[in-house]
């Protein structure tokens, strides 16, 4: 099976739509890339961009992916001013850094010590996406609004239980 990343081209003014859209590309490959290469994908965003990772059927536990076949699923960083926002299943997700978590004194140094923030050696932290594209082609359903600085538009990515993932901006709703 091949498959092939296309990226459109944009204005260099709306970064935050050339994301969204990249990002709807990626997702779309990671969905296809659980069905055909029958593993457990997930996505990890952090306060920066994102990431992938894959489940590790013997042990449970979810560890960075990257394909050889396809350099879509490296680390991406978003630019400085575009910022993102992840709902899961309708419930809202905000991306922090480990510096806002620790502001809020909200959980504990035990439990700050096990939370992802992707801000140091992906080993020493258990990986937890947010999202996820199983083998058998569901998904999670889920919305990313990625906003840009001093922008009143948004751009939405969606992805439904059945895997399919839509891009739209906010004025299309």
């Amino acid at each position: 099976m091949t498959t092939a990343l296309v990226l459109a081209v944009t204005p260099d003014n709306y970064p935050h739509e050339k994301e969204a859209r990249r990002l709807t590309l990626v997702l779309e490959q990671a969905s296809l890339e659980a069905v055909s290469q029958f593993k457990q994908i997930g996505v990890v965003f952090n306060e920066g961009g994102y990431s992938f990772a894959a489940l590790n059927e013997e042990n449970q536990t979810w560890t960075s992916y990257s394909s050889t076949r396809s350099k879509a699923f490296d680390a991406h960083e978003f630019p400085e001013d575009v910022t993102i926002e992840v709902e899961v299943d309708g419930i809202a997700k905000t991306i922090m850094s480990e510096s806002d978590i620790e502001e809020l004194e909200i959980i504990s140094d035990d439990e700050l010590d096990k939370v992802d923030t992707g801000t140091e050696d992906e080993e020493e932290k258990e990986v937890i996406p947010q999202i996820y594209f199983l083998s058998s082609g569901e998904a999670s359903k889920f919305s990313v609004f990625i906003m840009q600085e001093e922008e009143e538009n948004y751009f939405i990515v969606e992805g439904e239980i059945t895997g399919s993932i839509s891009f739209k901006g906010s004025n299309d709703e």
